[in-house]
């Protein structure tokens, strides 16, 4: 499997959601007991969702702590050839939930509720995907958990890394 998007600028991208959801997973099924089953093949995540049953969707925005504004997906394409489809808030699956951030933090909305401040005003960049913005204090207003910064977590992103690295370990002996 290739470490990222066929039109990312990002060379990991692949990797770095998928540590996104484990981390958001892992969060959610400590203090919620509540698990999500994740698909994991990228033609899953784009033609149905990020879950069995498309109960939540997740977004990395890396960059979200640097501009101080989560980057909201409503369409996206496999490619520059491509039909725009729906996806994020109005992903086919219909999410209840949608899981936005990066590893230092997240937000848990509903999906409702992002969907009724869609604003509309649409950018396409990178060329796959059409989003709009809302700030970080309009995320907290908006979601129902969250700003949670992973510092503060009983099991910590370099953990989990841990974790993986010995798994791998484990099988490949």
């Amino acid at each position: 499997m290739g470490t990222r998007y066929k039109d990312s600028r990002n060379s990991k991208s692949i990797e770095e959601g998928a540590e996104f959801v484990d981390l958001v997973l892992t969060y959610i099924g400590h203090y919620y007991s509540w698990f999500p089953i994740p698909t994991r093949s990228l033609e899953m995540q784009l033609g149905y969702s990020d879950t069995i049953g498309g109960i939540i969707e997740f977004k990395l925005d890396n960059r979200c702590t640097e501009t101080k504004r989560l980057s909201i997906e409503v369409e996206e394409r496999k490619n520059n050839d491509s039909p725009w489809m729906p996806s994020g808030i109005y992903a086919p699956s219909e999410p209840i939930f949608y899981a936005q951030g990066n590893l230092k933090c997240f937000w848990i909305f509903k999906t409702k509720a992002l969907q009724e401040n869609d604003n509309k005003n649409y950018e396409i960049n990178p060329r796959t995907v059409k989003k709009f913005y809302i700030s970080l204090d309009i995320a907290a207003k908006l979601s129902f958990i969250g700003p949670e910064f992973t510092s503060y977590f009983p099991i910590h992103v370099g953990q989990i890394q841990e974790l993986k690295r010995k798994q791998i370990g484990y099988y490949n002996k």
